[in-house]
């Protein structure tokens, strides 16, 4: 039995699998900064600018706060980091609105009940 837990930690921790998950963590993060940087300053909507933004200040402060604490290291705080990088790398929405909302000032509303109670006077 302890030959086997042996033979499982030198597979899961060999001396090349610390060099390589800090390879692909670097990997990770820079390309986390590159996709984030060019869909931030990228022509796009006040809503879309603003998601962009929280999900910058998301990911910082939960890479900040995962020096200290290693709260990566349960699921449901991993999901949340990579559905924080999904919404800072997606892509930003157009600025310009498809249909326009046009709102109409009843001057008297008295008579615009009547006006929809007894229909429009011809």
């Amino acid at each position: 039995m302890v030959a086997n837990d042996r033979a499982l930690q030198d597979v899961m921790f060999g001396k090349g699998s610390v060099i390589e998950s800090r390879l692909c963590g670097a990997l990770f993060l820079w390309t986390l900064y590159r996709e984030g940087r060019t869909n931030f300053v990228a022509e796009q909507g006040h809503f879309s600018r603003g998601l962009h933004a929280g999900a910058i200040m998301a990911v910082s402060g939960m890479l900040v706060h995962s020096f200290v604490d290693f709260n990566l290291q349960i699921p449901a705080n991993a999901l949340l980091l990579l559905l924080q990088a999904y919404l800072l790398t997606s892509p930003p929405l157009p600025s310009e609105t498809i249909a326009t909302r046009v709102r109409r000032r009843i001057e008297n509303p008295a008579s615009a009940a009547a006006t929809a109670l007894n229909g429009p006077e011809i």
